[in-house]
């Protein structure tokens, strides 16, 4: 009897650790394939086109899909057999695409994928239970042919008309279309409890969005309506006293313009120290010394001599004072002395309170310019030998000598009086409503005046 020593175990080429490792980076490449495959689904069903050829659709014309020949036969394949449900196909692939890549569920794919084509297929019945838009050419409905298939077959196993069993067989392939696809993608409890919890807290965002947009809205709504009120009173309170102002007009009298007299100015006079008269009151009139010491003054006005030594030479009254208005005539003895000296018909000095006088309007009329004489009329003055032949002579034209010439018109001109007139009066309507201006020039014309 011979004993064998026991063997030892081979060592594996490739160890757990690194077996483990590539399975995962195995499943992350089929997840970017996966990827990848939706987002070619998604070129193809985009750009589908109803005039690309495929099998029950024979032409000549190159196909509009961006995939070619076979994404135009994919297309058309998917929108003849379920319509819209082939974006499901997509959508699925891209959600495995990303489990795959985040390790999470990979290992139920199998079992799960059959589930999403069975949720694709109750998604094409689903949408044949809607009626398409008037957009839509084919002849099936929105679910492919299998749709219609579907949708048909339950409605012949439903104890009800089609009419009355069309709305709770919807509704019925709603509820299993959820269902399935969300199996389909994977979704077990925990995720399912995840996406209720993330669906309520999403909600609650949503209320209470709204909510705050609602109360901004009554807000300012609010301040509008409080503000549109407010205005309004203030625009009939603006008609009514308007109202009162038209049926109870002011009865201020209208002032009527004022014109401006012009102030004469004198030169001043030069009033010696001894033709100063005293201011105080006269005595009474009466006697001959009286008349003798107004012949006096009259004396002294003439030159003949000093007022203090006429009023010294006439008497012992010599203490009495007069004052003799320059303009006035003097009676002497009788007889009128009227007065005389450089000052005898002066006027008064000026007040310096007084307004100043107004300045003269300067009337500038217009230069009379020379009226020239059109190329016409010299030629008319000037006529000329008929040399051409008469029927091929242009339009006779009527002569100039019909019209009046200009230089035969005559204009009654307006006075410089009555423009300065005009100008006063002008400016007595701008004093009459606060504006101070003066009129300084005036330029009249043959049919505008302009007074500057």
């Amino acid at each position: 009897m011979t004993m064998t020593a026991p063997r030892a175990p081979a060592k594996a080429l490739i160890g757990d650790r690194t077996r483990s490792a590539l399975r995962r980076r195995a499943v992350e490449l089929g997840g970017l394939a996966l990827l990848a495959l939706a987002a070619v689904f998604i070129l193809v069903l985009a750009s589908y086109s109803p005039a690309d050829p495929w099998r029950f659709n024979s032409t000549a014309e190159a196909p509009h899909n961006l995939m070619g020949v076979p994404g135009a036969y994919v297309a058309g394949a998917l929108r003849f057999s379920i319509g819209w449900a082939g974006w499901a196909l997509p959508a699925g692939f891209a959600v495995w695409g990303v489990r795959f890549i985040l390790h999470r569920g990979e290992e139920r794919v199998l079992t799960r994928l059959v589930l999403l084509l069975v949720g694709v297929l109750a998604l094409a019945a689903f949408l044949a239970t809607h009626a398409p838009g008037p957009g839509w050419q084919a002849q099936h409905g929105l679910g492919g042919v299998l749709g219609d298939s579907i949708v048909k077959h339950l409605l012949v196993l439903l104890p009800l008309s089609a009419t009355e069993a069309l709305i709770p067989v919807s509704i019925g392939l709603a509820a299993v279309t959820v269902g399935l696809v969300g199996l389909g993608l994977g979704i077990n409890w925990g995720e399912f409890r995840h996406l209720l919890h993330l669906g309520g807290a999403g909600l609650f965002a949503l209320a209470a969005a709204l909510w705050w947009l609602i109360r901004q809205l009554a807000r300012q709504g609010w301040r509008a309506l409080r503000w549109g009120l407010r205005r309004t009173g203030e625009i009939l309170a603006e008609r009514r006293a308007r109202a009162e102002q038209v049926e109870s007009p002011p009865t201020t009298p209208r002032r009527e313009p004022e014109l401006r007299r012009p102030v004469l100015r004198s030169e001043p006079e030069a009033v010696t120290a001894e033709a100063e008269l005293p201011t105080e009151p006269l005595p009474e009139p009466g006697g001959e010394r009286l008349m003798a010491r107004i012949a006096a003054a009259v004396q002294a006005r003439r030159g003949e001599g000093g007022l203090a030594e006429r009023l010294a030479a006439s008497g012992d009254d010599a203490d009495i004072p007069i004052a003799i208005a320059p303009d006035r005539d003097v009676w002497a003895d009788g007889a009128r002395v009227p007065p005389s000296g450089p000052s005898a018909r002066t006027a008064p000095p000026p007040d310096p309170d007084a307004a100043e006088p107004a300045p003269r309007v300067v009337v500038r009329h217009p230069a009379k310019r020379p009226i020239r004489q059109s190329r016409a009329a010299r030629a008319e003055a000037q006529p000329a030998l008929p040399l051409g032949d008469e029927d091929d002579a242009p339009y006779d034209a009527p002569p100039l000598g019909l019209l009046t010439s200009p230089a035969a018109i005559e204009r009654q001109p307006v006075s410089d009086d009555a423009l300065e007139h005009n100008a006063r009066l002008l400016e007595s309507v701008l004093d009459d409503y606060g504006i101070r201006g003066e009129i300084t020039a005036i330029r009249p014309g043959p049919v505008v005046t302009l007074y500057e």
